[in-house]
């Protein structure tokens, strides 16, 4: 299986506190958020880092544009935002 490496992250640089902390992915909701994203046609494989300053997700996908809207999209659920238009 061939892809590409697709990173999506939020740190300390790029959002504010309060963005951050819905971001963030505690044990349980990072399970969830890794699940839904390689049950996605477009993610081939997929890791998570949260810390206190950064949520990343780095993402092995042959559909770049395709594995971001999903990711985008399962994070904004996950965490009670709109998702972006």
């Amino acid at each position: 299986m061939t892809g590409e490496l697709l990173a999506l992250g939020a740190n300390h640089k790029t959002a504010p506190l309060p963005l951050r902390e819905k971001l963030a992915l505690p044990d349980g909701r990072a399970a969830r958020v890794l699940r839904e994203l390689v049950e996605h046609e477009a993610v081939h494989e997929a890791v998570a880092i949260s810390t206190c300053n950064r949520t990343e997700l780095y993402l092995v996908t042959a559909d770049p544009v395709e594995a971001e809207n999903v990711a985008l999209g399962i994070l904004s659920r996950q965490s009670g935002l709109r998702p972006p238009s």
